[in-house]
């Protein structure tokens, strides 16, 4: 009976620190100055998108591949329940905790795709996908949710 006395209180400690070390760092409500930014690149090649939300200002920048192609940039207002779902999205795949993992070989021509969340001036986090920084297959799935969750805004507000 004193055996499992004692192991109980030890196994529900060591429950609670494995069940704290998997949330999220993030606050649970949005900070007022947070900017969110996602970005895409191929290689070598002049093409890339980037999408930046700050405030209520949604920016979308696009260079297409041709080198003599004009650039595409435009802005809209966005209502800020988008921008918190968006936030929101964050805290659920746990963005702060998503690691990247270096390869053994450098690919130099390497398409990539970056997100990253500014808090405040002294709190920001970051994460790519590509071939020079890989994402576990949880990691994947968790990035690429909030990816495709910036570019469907970014559509959305695209065509109002």
């Amino acid at each position: 009976m004193n055996f499992k006395l004692f192991f109980l209180p030890l196994f529900l400690v060591i429950l609670y620190i494995y069940s704290c070390a998997g949330k999220s760092k993030l606050p649970e409500t949005m900070p007022e100055q947070t900017t969110i930014s996602y970005s895409e690149t191929y290689g070598m090649s002049p093409y890339y998108i980037t999408i930046e939300i700050t405030g209520d200002t949604l920016t979308f920048t696009e260079h297409p591949p041709a080198i003599s192609a004009t650039r595409i940039k435009w802005f809209k207002k966005i209502k800020i329940t988008d921008k918190e779902k968006l936030y929101k999205l964050f805290i659920e795949n746990k963005f702060d905790k998503i690691k990247n993992k270096q390869a053994k070989k450098i690919t130099y021509d390497a398409p990539s795709k970056g997100i990253s969340i500014i808090l405040s001036p002294d709190i920001m986090y970051n994460a790519h996908s590509n071939a020079n920084f890989l994402l576990s297959d949880k990691d994947g799935i968790r990035f690429y949710t909030i990816a495709n969750a910036i570019n469907d805004l970014a559509t959305k507000y695209k065509s109002q």
